[in-house]
């Protein structure tokens, strides 16, 4: 009988490693269809804003809190350029007098430019006046952060370029402006 022990032993780590060995086979089972689900699945509705993508309006506030909703389709064949920015953020204040160079500097007139922040309205058009921005502001402070146009605002500082029917054409950091113009040019 005392022979037997080792044996029953055997069993049971076996036993044991048969175990783990199927839990992990499972787990990374169940990992790769999770990974391959994910891939397959289309992009939510509040999906980023990519290159190629429409967007004909953006809602939002003016100066003084009027409430608008921009056209980023022209009839008169103008490009619109959105400037994303917010008055507390450390890179925006390094790229803020950048802008203001650009804004008084290059006066195209198919170029429509607005400022947008997510701040108070207010905040938005006194860091405008502080840097000397020319610009509208828009503040779009109450978007959804569900909604597609959301999207727009996750990076700051960041430039949109936005054909005259609404088309996404360019989006880069907001200190490549050289990059921005030139295309704009292709447009």
């Amino acid at each position: 009988m005392s022979g037997d022990r080792p044996i029953v032993k055997l069993k049971q780590w076996l036993n044991l490693l048969l175990f783990l060995l199927v839990a992990g086979i499972a787990g990374q089972t169940a990992l790769a269809v999770n990974r391959a689900w994910q891939a397959s699945t289309p992009p939510a509705p509040g999906s980023a804003i990519v290159i190629g993508d429409s967007l004909p309006t953006l809602a939002g506030s003016l100066e003084g809190g009027i409430p608008t909703t921009m056209r980023l389709a022209t009839d008169t064949g103008a490009v619109t350029v959105l400037y994303v920015f917010h008055p507390s953020c450390v890179h925006c204040h390094a790229v803020a007098p950048m802008w203001a160079d650009h804004f008084s500097a290059d006066n195209q007139p198919v170029v429509r430019r607005v400022a947008v922040t997510n701040d108070v309205v207010e905040s938005g058009v006194a860091y405008a006046e502080r840097f000397g921005w020319e610009v509208e502001v828009l503040s779009v402070q109450d978007m959804k952060p569900g909604s597609r146009e959301h999207s727009l605002l996750s990076r700051t500082p960041w430039v949109f370029v936005f054909d005259s029917v609404g088309v996404l054409r360019y989006q880069g950091h907001g200190s490549r402006l050289d990059q921005m113009m030139r295309a704009i040019s292709t447009i």
